[in-house]
């Protein structure tokens, strides 16, 4: 086990262990490991950067849930430690000697883990300018900054393609409130936005000292072992070995031995073999998921997954009685939603769309509420589908207000409490009713450049509408599709857009537009950029002939792509929006006025 540091301060406290001539294996906390002299680089062979927002946002999660579990008045640790794994490291020169001072490393094993802790320490250090801490700002952007004499500006040097990006836009002070213009982006530029963009609205949601708690945890009580070694084909013997030759145990794994590990035959092997029908049909990532489902259920948040169900275990009789009566009965409720795209199951025909269109979300966040409905009442209830169509209301308003998860938890937490209470639709302040203050924000927010705010949630929001449009229900929306701007971001400057939009602010208002985007072909995107308008029809719907998306068919019917084009069409898709989701308020040319 890992030493636990009793204060702050201890954060280069660490053992060395030998493990064999010419390596070195040493625990330490994140402050230990950033502190040394050293800068780390990623080598050309390694794979770019690929964690995406479910990667970045549980890393953050299990670092605020181990907050919650602890003392935050830092007279003792802020719960329990954090172990991030090991780091496998070679020496770029070959030198003999196992210490790491003042030497450049390659990362052979742990670079999603250090960009992604990078990305958070960085905006932690903004979000602390814009606070005006700049003691806190300049502790934290010490643990970004290479020091003086490493050869490097930063202590993480990523791949040439990407590296310059990531000082501009994460590592360089205040980059991480910078937007880029080119809005043609790798996949690993893209991922290092929408984990930048995941930790300003999760964090943007918390106090100044509840931000500085969070760093303070990060830097002083999350572990890793550092392991150093002086060839690459030792570094991938040891990579090997640690990855391959055991596996981890998941969550669900130790929870399986606890719980089982508690019941006396016969009734073991009967419930043990139940959870082995229900792993195989699920898989271990997805049960690790219900875990969590459960634990939130029963209000236990703020705890581990396995602990809080233990808990929970505990409670209700004992693990063979939670495992009969909770765990497996929710695991079905759980299997019924995730299977709600199978037509063949006619007893979820009234809420298929709306499960459907919630298991586009990338968060599974309302799971919970709609577990707990199908536990409480069944599918069969008269008020179930007006339950579902009413969560797939708020879960996407929730995304298309801009709350971060702190927000979004809390919202699902009060509708839980309705749910026991049975106040759903008691009408009032329950949390499954957008106010109008809330339906007119997010008429605002999808008319005014929901683009700009978030691409993924826009990209969520045209498909929505192309179904509406094509009275068709999308199971399974393509991954490959790109949103294009008809009007450009930077026309020629002269020719065919400045001439139909020649107002500047006019023209930036009317790019902004929800009716100026179209859904596209990455390909055709890169070929589209600020053509002329009938050079792009051509592009987007070659031949003139109608393509897979009725959003981007309506090029079809214009002409012309003008302000009056546009300016009718934001008020054909507000219409539609409005009536899809019931929101009233004003939208599209209303709010022009």
């Amino acid at each position: 086990m890992l030493h636990n540091p009793r204060t702050p301060d201890s954060s280069r406290t660490s053992t060395a262990v030998s493990i064999m001539p010419k390596f070195s294996a040493e625990a330490l906390p994140l402050a230990g490991f950033l502190r040394d002299a050293l800068v780390f680089c990623i080598p050309s062979y390694q794979r770019e950067y690929t964690w995406g927002t479910r990667e970045a946002g549980r890393l953050l999660d299990d670092v605020q849930t181990r907050i919650a579990a602890g003392d935050k008045d830092w007279t003792e640790p802020a719960g329990p430690a954090y172990f991030l794994g090991g780091i496998v490291l070679v020496r770029l020169d070959g030198n003999q000697t196992t210490s790491a001072e003042s030497e450049t490393f390659e990362i052979i094993d742990g670079q999603q883990r250090l960009v992604t802790l990078t990305i958070l320490l960085a905006v932690l250090r903004d979000l602390a300018t814009v606070d005006g801490d700049l003691d806190e700002a300049a502790r934290l952007h010490g643990f970004i900054a290479a020091p003086d004499g490493a050869g490097a500006p930063f202590r993480l040097v990523l791949r040439p393609a990407g590296d310059g990006f990531f000082r501009t836009y994460v590592q360089t002070p205040g980059g991480c409130l910078l937007a880029p213009d080119d809005e043609e982006l790798s996949d690993c530029k893209t991922c290092v936005l929408d984990n930048r963009t995941l930790y300003l609205n999760e964090l943007g949601q918390l106090s100044a000292s509840e931000r500085r708690l969070v760093g303070d945890y990060l830097i002083n009580q999350c572990w890793l072992v550092r392991v150093i070694t002086d060839n690459v084909d030792s570094a991938f013997d040891i990579f090997t070995v640690l990855n391959f030759a055991g596996k981890p145990l998941t969550r669900s794994e130790i929870l399986r031995a606890r719980l089982l590990g508690a019941i006396a035959s016969p009734e073991r092997e009967v419930l043990n073999a139940q959870w082995a029908g229900l792993q195989k049909r699920l898989g271990g990532k997805v049960v690790d998921d219900l875990f969590s489902h459960i634990r939130t259920i029963f209000g236990r948040s703020t705890e581990t997954v396995v602990e809080g169900n233990m808990a929970i275990a505990a409670e209700r009789g004992g693990p063979a009685a939670y495992l009969r009566e909770i765990f497996f009965p929710y695991a079905a409720h759980f299997e019924r939603i995730r299977n709600a795209g199978d037509e063949n199951r006619v007893e979820f025909a009234a809420i298929r769309p709306s499960l459907v269109y919630l298991g586009w979300l990338r968060h599974g966040e309302w799971i919970a509420p709609a577990m707990k409905w199908l536990a409480t009442h069944g599918v069969a209830h008269r008020k179930t589908p007006a339950f579902f169509s009413a969560l797939d209301r708020l879960s996407f308003a929730l995304l298309l207000l801009g709350s971060g998860r702190a927000k979004r938890l809390e919202r699902y937490r009060r509708l839980l409490n309705d749910i026991d209470s049975d106040r759903v639709f008691d009408g009032g302040s329950g949390a499954l009713r957008l106010s109008s203050g809330e339906q007119a924000n997010v008429l605002f927010n999808v008319s005014r450049d929901m683009h700009g705010r978030n691409k993924q949630v826009c990209r969520l929001l045209l498909l929505r509408l192309d179904d509406a449009l094509g009275d068709r229900l999308t199971c399974n929306p393509p991954m490959n599709i790109t949103i294009e701007h008809v009007l450009p971001h930077r026309p020629s400057r002269q020719g065919y857009w400045l001439e139909k939009f020649p107002d500047p602010d006019a023209r930036d208002l009317a790019r902004r537009r929800l009716a100026n985007l179209v859904l596209v072909s990455k390909v055709r995107n890169d070929q589209a950029r600020n053509k002329a308008f009938a050079e792009k029809k051509e592009i987007c719907l070659p031949g003139g002939a109608p393509g897979r998306f009725a959003l981007t068919n309506y090029l079809l019917e214009c002409e012309d792509w003008t302000p009056e084009v546009i300016a009718r069409r934001e008020d054909e898709l507000m219409a539609i929006l409005k009536q899809m989701w019931d929101l009233k308020g004003p939208a599209g040319q209303e709010l022009d006025r």
